[in-house]
């Protein structure tokens, strides 16, 4: 088991020329989606403990992989990355499902707006 070394990668920065040393959380993938999260959040708790869950492991995450301290295994590091797909596969799935009954509910609605239905 070898432990994972921590290094600041460097990303080139088109707009100043040069390599600068931030690096964005690469486990905040559904962050374009947030007007839906939170319905989603509102009418499910469910949905809102994997959500509030997945929020933290992507943190711990980014944390660990980004933190100069103590070398973290990469046992450790590779099940935690595991658990957050998971967890991101269970988001997903909720997100489509919410996305089919939205365009449900708009297809109803344009539906009701014919003459003599409804």
């Amino acid at each position: 088991m070898r432990a994972r070394e921590h290094t600041t990668p460097k990303f080139y920065d088109p707009i100043d020329n040069n390599i600068c040393m931030k690096r964005q959380n690469k486990y905040r993938k559904f962050q374009l989606q947030q007007k839906n999260i939170e319905a989603l959040e509102k009418e499910s708790s469910r949905f809102k403990r994997v959500y509030s869950e997945y929020e933290n492991m992507s943190n711990e995450l980014w944390n660990l992989e980004n933190s100069s301290g103590e070398p973290v295994p990469d046992d450790f590091i590779n099940a935690m990355v595991l658990q957050a797909s998971y967890l991101e596969d269970e988001i997903e799935d909720w997100l489509l499902q919410f996305n089919e009954k939205k365009k449900l509910r708009l297809n109803i609605n344009d539906f009701r707006q014919l003459p003599g239905c409804f």
